[in-house]
């Protein structure tokens, strides 16, 4: 599995804004070929400066081909969405993680 990290900052007064619009965005992602699941997270610690928010959305696709295929065929078209819906009012960092393993706590027996 590959997570596929993106790190944004979006000014304070397009935040809100912003983050409405970036859980529809993954939701037409996660209907591309490869894409598994995504999780967004709004970072608390430490906050960005000047008032604006972050956000980090992993998403996680199958195979690095998938994720070639992605930034190859779609990336362009979707990074282009986001620039003229935002214009100048966020900032992305972008980088790509190889799953090595995981664990999960078990489910105690009284949640089952």
């Amino acid at each position: 599995m590959v997570i596929y990290e993106v790190n944004v900052t979006v000014a304070a007064e397009a935040a809100h804004e912003y983050r409405i619009w970036l859980e529809q965005h993954v939701l037409d992602l996660l209907v591309l070929p490869g894409f598994i699941a995504a999780e967004i997270s709004e970072i608390e610690d430490p906050r960005p400066a000047d008032g604006a928010t972050g956000f980090v959305v992993h998403y996680k696709l199958q195979t690095h081909a998938a994720l070639d295929a992605y930034l190859r065929d779609f990336a362009p078209q979707v990074r282009a969405r986001g620039e003229e819906r935002f214009p100048g009012q966020f900032r992305i960092s972008r980088r790509v993680l190889a799953m090595v393993h995981e664990r999960r706590a078990p489910i105690p027996e009284d949640l089952e």
